[in-house]
């Protein structure tokens, strides 16, 4: 009998226990309810999902004290189980200036998720290599590379640019230009203002000022209050070139395009 109560709070622990997992693993407002304690305890027995709600927390100051290098280690113990968001949670947070990382931990820490395959590492990684004060660009083209076959826009972009003017990588205007176009195809305005310049010029591209004309009239719409000037004389000039039929009918175009 006093071995039978003994054994109650045991199992009543070990059933708590594999709700606190089963909680966390689905990630929903079930993971959100279990309390820091019992979720830390899942997080540091090896349960993923647990170590990536305890780093979402931790990042969020959800019922803790906000610490930023704690949900980095916690959110790159989940990533090395292969749990799912986990790098993208990495990048985002090493990213931050108020981190508390210094640059060559943030480097050594993004590339390890950039070698893990993650894009937004990889692009992250990239932009940092690019601007930093020694002669990366080599290593930032083939991180943008990496990241543009993912389907990263940005960094469709960013390679298609390098590879255009031949910076970090030997020259490719053609291949630079088919970057350039996925990265407007995807949205991207700066890349829409970029394909219209290389389409007006022939660079990489047959000359065209109808297509020019057209992705011009898409970047007007989608690139930054700063450069709306630089794009909108870019885009009349072009039209300067094609009859009003033409440009009405390229502007109705884009119109359609862009939805």
């Amino acid at each position: 009998m006093e071995i039978l109560f003994l054994l109650i709070p045991i199992g009543a622990i070990a059933l708590l226990f594999a709700f606190v997992c089963r909680a966390a693993t689905g990630m929903g407002e079930a993971s959100r309810s279990v309390p820091p304690g019992w979720l830390r305890k899942a997080a540091e027995a090896g349960q993923a999902a647990s170590q990536y709600e305890m780093g979402r927390r931790l990042a969020a100051g959800e019922g803790v004290q906000v610490d930023l290098q704690e949900a980095i280690r916690w959110f790159r113990r989940a990533a090395e189980q292969g749990f799912p968001r986990a790098l993208v949670q990495v990048a985002i947070l090493v990213a931050r200036e108020d981190s508390g990382l210094t640059e060559d931990e943030t480097r050594r820490i993004l590339r390890d998720a950039a070698r893990r395959g993650n894009r937004e590492a990889q692009r992250e990684l990239g932009t940092r290599l690019l601007h930093g004060d020694g002669n990366e660009a080599a290593e930032a083209a083939r991180w943008f590379g990496e990241a543009a076959k993912q389907g990263c826009r940005e960094s469709e972009e960013q390679y298609g640019t390098l590879l255009t003017i031949g910076h970090g990588v030997m020259p490719d205007r053609t291949e630079g230009a088919r970057w350039i176009r996925k990265a407007a195809e995807h949205g991207s305005g700066g890349a829409a203002f970029k394909l219209g310049k290389l389409l007006s010029k022939g660079i990489g591209v047959q000359q065209d000022d109808r297509e020019a004309y057209f992705w011009l009239c898409i970047a007007v719409n989608r690139v930054p209050h700063e450069e709306f000037n630089s794009v909108l004389n870019a885009r009349d000039a072009v039209g300067r070139q094609l009859s009003p039929w033409w440009r009405r009918r390229t502007e109705s175009r884009a119109a359609a395009w862009s939805g």
